[in-house]
């Protein structure tokens, strides 16, 4: 939390750089419940929220100009903490449901979710010119909407 988006440089190779990473490790975490096939609409259909969304919200705060910047920041973070997290994601598709050292695996990842909301709030409040409890506030909002949107595409499940 040290950095912001805006020191991040503004270069559409790196944003293309941070858009591939973001949709590779999105469909290395895909390939472990679905099909590879589907699993890179998944990504695809991950990383285009990922862009829209952001640019959405700049342009609602009259900030559009900022979204190299902070989509460089958001997918770059992004791949990133799904990197951190396949590990444990494998790990735990490897074991039971039933079987109790499902919860360690599973405590990570939700550790991680929940360090990736942070990051993501940091990102959104600088890109936003607003307070972290916003950019949080905003990043749980884009989390829940991004897994529901899944959720219902490919696995044909409601979100609660």
């Amino acid at each position: 939390l040290r950095l912001a988006p805006q020191d991040v440089p503004t270069s559409s190779s790196l944003l293309v750089s941070s858009f591939i990473a973001y949709a590779t490790f999105s469909l290395a975490q895909g390939v472990i419940e679905l099909s590879v096939a589907r699993a890179m609409v998944a990504a695809m259909v991950d990383t285009l929220l990922l862009g829209t969304l952001s640019y959405f919200l700049l342009w609602a705060r009259m900030h559009a100009n900022r979204w190299m910047q902070t989509a460089t920041a958001l997918a770059g973070s992004g791949a990133i903490f799904e990197a951190m997290s396949l590990p444990f994601l494998v790990w735990q598709h490897q074991l039971d449901k039933q079987d109790p050292m499902a919860l360690v695996p599973f405590l990570f990842t939700l550790a991680l979710l929940f360090w990736f909301i942070v990051v993501i709030g940091h990102i959104l409040r600088h890109a936003l010119s607003t307070g972290l409890a916003v950019g949080a506030v905003l990043a749980t909002l884009y989390m829940y909407l991004s897994l529901s949107v899944m959720s219902i595409i490919f696995f044909g499940v409601e979100p609660a």
